[in-house]
């Protein structure tokens, strides 16, 4: 994980994992990284990492690259992201 965004976990702040999870090094070692408790997903929309038209429903991609990388089943992904989104904008 960079530097800032230990600072940023150890601040209490949630790092956003956007679809550049899906062709990004750079981003799938952060991923690899972040604690599922730490993370959120995001598209980054309208646009992907290398120019195609961008959608939330991407989000399921990156979960399943996440889950991937960190060797843990999709659904504890999109949970967890899911939870912490909810807590972020204080919902149940």
């Amino acid at each position: 994980m960079t530097e800032l965004a230990e600072d940023a976990v150890e601040s209490g702040m949630t790092i956003g994992v956007t679809t550049q999870v899906l062709y990004s090094n750079r981003a799938q070692e952060l991923a690899k990284r972040v604690e599922l408790d730490d993370m959120l997903l995001e598209t980054d929309s309208p646009f992907l990492y290398r120019g195609d038209r961008n959608e939330p429903l991407n989000v399921i991609e990156s979960a399943e690259k996440i889950a991937d990388l960190k060797q843990v089943e999709r659904e504890k992904v999109v949970e967890k992201t899911t939870r912490n989104a909810r807590n972020i904008f204080h919902e149940s």
